[in-house]
């Protein structure tokens, strides 16, 4: 039997079969004159009224609540159901191998997802609709004959034209005059579709051909089938070429997943295997509304009650202790859920994660909320923490963690300020030791940074930049060079220009690297700090960092450099486990390494004493050159391995 039509199973089985038509609801979803006393009834009273109907008769043999999957829509969750009617339709379903090739000739990134695409384009059953019956939208600039059942359309030179309130340019070419115009408005990835032609002006006087085909396409992965293909499609069909050269695929952001307290007697009756409408309730109010008619499973493992439901958003894994008021922990993933169960529970489907919309979610996860709480640089530096290509939960510990961030990066500058105030710092005749090896630090992360901004890996790049200004600069560099410039009278004048000139450098350069995460905390360091000196009128106007490429010998500078910067961390671990205060004298340091190996402590000598606090250290001479050893008496040795 074939029911016209809940999906789209049933369209392909009706044309397959040469089935009769008959339309049983109308366009409002009320049944028409097919069904008889229930014409005019919406679809779910028609249901329970053939219900009680079938009851009254002795026809119903038995009713019992069932699952199943129904095509619902993604927004409002209403039943769908499939309506014949005239649409405009673009071919594709003959163009399937040649639309594959074109995403051949574009770099994806991820890679992994053209693989989505191709799934999509080798799956296609049907040509792609492009009409909607909707208020807003494009119209058709079409005019139908009501005579002979052709069209008319408009003139390039009268476009833009609104088919139900403007003349129809000309006749129909039987010569009749009886037009109407076109109800439907196009698809919105019909015109989305275009935005790279719109872009460089297809048609217009001023076209500029040149950017075409453009250089990127930044999108989320849920359009891949949608936004990506139909670009791709009409890019294909018009000018026969790609439609931009790169496309760069992010995720979306998903609901963040809180947990919830349990009473105790919902807990006992846990603990006797039973499952309550009161928990049900619990699990809707806290954010987990199941699915009508979802089953729940609970299983025992190891003095653990697992719950295993199906909410309306995805499958969810719940773990609940026993004799415990909370539950501990959530699993989106069956794979988790499954070694914590021990591979002894039954699973179901597992559904993908939703995205936070504004139906479901309201403002209690709104940008505006978030960015009056934690500004647009938070807000902008936690999206930038998601891989390419995957989704991103909200969580907003996250969000605390950015806020602190974006202190730490101001009290940093704040303090390089102190330092560097007045003339540009020059580069003094000798670089210190370890500002060179800073420096060298500098230019690897503008290689790694840039490296991945070029493949659009934008968290990665970021990652780069972090370790270097959080790691190097604010919890080495700073805390070494202190001495240098709090205690001038102690070092030299080129001593301390080669601190000023490494101040400087490196917070111009940390400030460009971060400037497309953060550009407004960046914009605002850099008026304070720069603008004078550096002459642009905003950071945003500055080019990209390049390397400084200061340093001859790079290989022995980075050796040594972090062997200085091993010995310093060996030495701030013994004065916790000591539960020493960093700023504590720690009377000796010994370190055992090859006599071809002491020089390169030896240049970071009166650095290690004066930043570690440090009453004297000893070498000791050690047969492997590849290794230093790090002894401080009564604790364990520490082992540092060169690179060369």
């Amino acid at each position: 039997m074939c029911c016209t039509f809940g999906d789209r199973q049933d369209v392909e089985w009706w044309r397959s079969k040469n089935l009769e038509l008959k339309l049983a609801i109308t366009e409002d979803g009320r049944m028409t004159d097919l069904a008889g006393k229930y014409k005019g009834l919406p679809i779910r009273e028609a249901r329970r009224a053939i219900l009680e109907d079938l009851k009254k008769n002795g026809l119903l043999l038995e009713q019992k609540a069932i699952v199943h999957e129904v095509q619902t829509h993604e927004r409002c969750g209403t039943e769908i159901e499939f309506l014949t009617r005239p649409q405009w339709m673009i071919r594709v379903l003959d163009a399937k191998e040649a639309l594959i090739q074109q995403a051949d000739k574009i770099n994806w990134y991820p890679p992994f997802m053209k693989n989505r695409y191709i799934n999509w384009v080798e799956n296609l059953a049907w040509d792609w609709c492009i009409s909607r019956q909707r208020f807003f939208g494009v119209p058709f600039p079409v005019w139908h004959c009501q005579d002979c059942g052709k069209f008319v359309l408009a003139e390039d030179k009268d476009l833009p034209v609104d088919p139900l309130t403007d003349p129809a340019p000309k006749s129909c070419e039987c010569g009749s005059s009886n037009l109407k115009g076109d109800p439907d408005v196009m698809d919105t990835w019909a015109t989305s579709s275009l935005t790279p032609a719109i872009n460089w002006k297809w048609g217009e006087k001023d076209e500029m051909r040149e950017l075409h085909p453009m250089s990127l396409r930044p999108q989320a992965h849920e359009i891949i089938r949608t936004w990506a293909f139909y670009t791709i499609t009409k890019s294909y069909y018009h000018f026969q070429d790609i439609p931009w050269k790169n496309i760069a695929i992010s995720g979306f952001v998903t609901p963040p997943r809180e947990l919830f307290s349990l009473p105790k007697k919902l807990i006992s009756d846990l603990n006797q295997g039973k499952v309550s409408k009161a928990l049900l309730r619990i699990f809707e109010q806290n954010g987990y509304p199941l699915l009508e008619g979802a089953q729940i499973e609970v299983l025992e493992k190891n003095g653990r009650w697992f719950i295993f439901c199906e909410t309306e958003e995805a499958s969810q894994y719940f773990l609940i202790r026993k004799d415990s008021k909370k539950v501990p922990q959530v699993y989106d993933g069956e794979e988790e859920a499954r070694k914590r169960a021990g591979g002894h529970a039954k699973f179901i489907k597992k559904r993908g994660k939703a995205k936070i919309s504004k139906s479901k979610h309201g403002d209690k996860y709104s940008p505006i909320g978030l960015l009056e709480k934690y500004s647009a640089d938070g807000l902008r530096l936690w999206a930038s923490s998601a891989p390419l290509g995957s989704d991103l939960p909200l969580n907003l510990d996250d969000f605390e963690q950015n806020k602190r961030f974006l202190t730490k990066i101001w009290n940093a500058f704040r303090f390089a300020d102190i330092h560097i105030q007045g003339e540009k710092p020059q580069k003094p005749d000798q670089l210190e030791a370890i500002d060179g090896y800073i420096l060298l630090r500098l230019d690897e992360t503008i290689e790694y940074a840039t490296r991945y901004f070029e493949e659009y890996d934008y968290r990665t790049a970021r990652l780069q930049i972090d370790q270097f200004f959080k790691s190097t600069f604010c919890d080495d560099y700073i805390e070494i060079v202190k001495d240098r410039l709090y205690n001038k009278d102690q070092y030299s004048q080129n001593a301390l220009d080669s601190a000023r000139f490494t101040l400087y450098q490196c917070g111009f350069h940390i400030l460009r690297l971060y400037s497309p995460f953060i550009p407004h905390i960046t914009e605002e360091l850099y008026q304070i700090l720069y603008r004078d000196r550096e002459g642009l009128d905003s950071i945003h106007l500055a080019s990209w960092p390049e390397k400084l490429d200061l340093v001859a010998d790079k290989e022995e500078v980075l050796d040594s450099g972090r062997a200085f910067i091993s010995a310093l961390y060996y030495i701030r671990k013994i004065k916790g486990n000591r539960k020493m205060s960093l700023k504590d004298i720690l009377p000796s340091l010994r370190i055992s390494c090859h006599p071809e190996k002491k020089g390169l402590f030896e240049k970071y000598l009166e650095n290690l004493k004066a930043t570690g606090k440090v009453e004297n250290i000893e070498f000791l001479d050690s047969e492997k050159k590849q290794e230093a050893r790090f002894i401080v008496e009564g604790e364990a040795e520490e082992i540092f391995e060169f690179l060369y």
